[in-house]
C-alpha cells in the first residue's frame, strides 16, 4: 500500500473546511461565542501556520510558530488565499516527502513522538476535521438556522 489515500484525505478535509466558511458574514468571521474557542479567522490564521510548519514537524524539529505567523492584517478572502496556497504547497511537500515511503516507515516528530507515517499523516488530516467542528460550533451559535448538513450533504 502506498500512501496516497492517506494524502487525499488530508486534501479532502481541507476541501471540507473551504466549503465550511463559505458564505460566513464579516460579523461571523470574528465571532466567538463561546470561551476558549477560536473565531473563523484566526482558524484560518492557525492553519496556514500549521501548513507551513508541517515540513518543519515531519522533519522532528520544534518550530517557531510566530515566524510562520500571516504577516499584517489580512482580509478573510486574502486569509482564504493564503490558506488556499499554504494548502497547495504543504501537499506538494508531502507528496515529494513521502515519495517512495511506506506506511509502515516511522518518523519522529516532536509533539507525538516516533510514530509510522500513515499515522501522523492521519494526525494532519483530523487537525482540520477538528476545526471544521470548531468553526461550525461558531458557525451555530451565531446563526442558529444554519444548516450543517445542507452545506455538506446537499450534493
Amino acid at each position: 500500500m502506498n500512501l496516497d489515500p492517506f494524502l487525499q484525505a488530508i486534501d479532502h478535509s481541507r476541501t471540507w473546511f473551504f466549503k465550511l466558511v463559505d458564505g460566513l458574514t464579516p460579523e461571523q468571521w470574528d465571532a466567538k461565542p463561546y470561551p476558549n474557542v477560536k473565531s473563523p479567522r484566526e482558524t484560518l490564521e492557525h492553519l496556514v501556520i500549521s501548513d507551513r510548519v508541517c515540513p518543519v514537524l515531519l522533519q522532528g524539529t520544534e518550530p517557531d510558530y510566530e515566524a510562520y505567523r500571516p504577516e499584517g492584517e489580512l482580509s478573510p478572502e486574502q486569509l482564504l488565499d493564503l490558506l488556499r496556497s499554504t494548502h497547495a504547497e504543504r501537499m506538494s511537500w508531502l507528496k515529494e516527502f513521502t515519495e517512495g515511503k511506506s506506511p509502515d516507515d516511522t518518523i519522529r516528530t516532536v509533539y507525538s513522538g516516533e510514530q509510522s507515517l500513515a499515522s501522523q499523516l492521519i494526525d494532519i488530516a483530523t487537525e482540520d476535521w477538528y476545526h471544521i467542528g470548531q468553526v461550525s460550533l461558531v458557525r451555530q451559535g451565531v446563526d442558529p438556522a444554519w444548516d450543517y448538513y445542507a452545506v455538506f450533504y446537499s450534493g
